[in-house]
């Protein structure tokens, strides 16, 4: 097949969504299709990127208001078309906007990917949606929550509207390590608790804090620490006011951020996500693929991920108490640990990429004239 991917922008491969595509694109092309990635606007990285597995073409496509946009865009169809591309798969949300009237009556397979649980809806977009809710273009979402968030506020037919989770690679076999970071892991005795995120409200670290009060004050000693960029500093200020006002001055550390975090996930016990909202957590996927115990806020696909019981447990998002009470017992308790380790080893097998890319392959197969 000649399949080309279209994205907003590219900044880094780093990205939940970003590292995605790029395991997509080397996995079709290995598997013999010719592929092409268009991006809408051109960046530092995409400028310098020589060692991509696909030719990275730039249509220089600043703002969706600009006619001089739309043609640019309508060149770009009829010259994918004159191609004869069989597949469009886009991602982002400019994308996602100006994929369905761009590609009406087009006998390709078209597709937009939905991957978090409606963050970037607002009022005038949903009804802009709304109104090629009927058009050929159809929808790959990560996971089912998303996939019915997108089936009831883009008023999109089910029949339209693929879902394939993830697919979660390896980490790399050699990657040098923070030897200052792994050495302080190797000699903190008590229960070792990961937070995998960048430090914003949206995460609502505040309600891990809070839990970890209520179990020191019974006798429970666990050491939180937060991998991830400190997005927001007000935040993490009133973060830090948090801690020391509930005495657990060295019981959370945030560690800042980590290129390869996974690399390390082995040396903890317990893998948390407090979010307000997620989509399909790439980080729950590699708690689980590391063999970690998880726990949850119940939200978005976090429930198709943790079986409540028996990989991890699912609690009310906002519910300090309710997280406290799971954090006690599965702190106190080394053989739940080792249970749900090994389960969560066990249904890590299904994000695997080979399985994502068959789902692909066969997605854009079974559509494609």
């Amino acid at each position: 097949m000649k399949i080309a991917y279209l994205i907003d922008y590219l900044y880094s491969v780093n990205g939940g969504t970003e590292r995605q595509l790029l395991r997509l694109i080397e996995g079709m092309v290995s598997r013999g299709h010719e592929v092409t990635l268009y991006v809408l606007r051109d960046t530092a990285f995409t400028q310098e990127l020589d060692d991509f597995p696909c030719s990275i073409v730039c249509l220089n496509v600043d703002s969706l208001a600009s006619l001089r946009s739309w043609k640019k865009l309508f060149e770009f169809r009829r010259d994918i078309e004159k191609k004869k591309y069989e597949v469009l798969h886009g991602f982002f949300n400019d994308v996602a906007l100006l994929v369905p009237p761009l590609f009406l009556g087009s006998k390709m397979a078209v597709f937009t990917s939905r991957r978090d649980m409606g963050i970037w809806y607002t009022t005038y977009k949903l009804m802009y949606l709304r109104l090629f809710s009927s058009s050929s273009v159809k929808l790959i979402c990560n996971c089912k929550a998303v996939a019915n968030k997108a089936e009831r506020l883009e008023y999109k037919n089910s029949k339209k509207i693929n879902v394939i989770l993830n697919g979660i690679d390896s980490p790399p076999s050699f990657f040098e390590q923070r030897s200052e970071f792994l050495e302080e892991l190797t000699k903190t005795e008590c229960i070792k608790l990961v937070v995998v995120a960048n430090v914003r409200p949206v995460k609502r670290i505040e309600d891990l804090v809070d839990a970890l009060q209520l179990i020191t004050q019974k006798g429970v000693l666990a050491k939180c620490f937060v991998i991830g960029h400190i997005s927001d500093i007000e935040y993490a200020k009133k973060l830090n006011e948090r801690i020391e006002r509930h005495r657990l001055t060295g019981l959370v550390k945030f560690v800042g951020p980590i290129s390869e975090p996974r690399i390390y996930l082995s040396q903890f016990d317990v893998g948390l996500i407090t979010s307000e909202s997620e989509g399909l957590s790439n980080t729950l996927m590699e708690y689980l693929t590391a063999g970690l115990p998880a726990i949850a806020s119940n939200v978005g696909g976090n429930p198709e991920l943790v079986n409540h019981g028996d990989n991890g447990f699912l609690y009310e998002k906002g519910n300090v108490r309710e997280l406290a009470n799971m954090l006690e017992e599965i702190c106190k308790n080394e053989l739940l640990r080792e249970r749900m380790s090994g389960n969560s080893i066990s249904i890590s097998e299904k994000f695997s990429i080979t399985r994502m890319l068959d789902e692909h392959e066969g997605v854009y197969a079974s559509n494609s004239q």
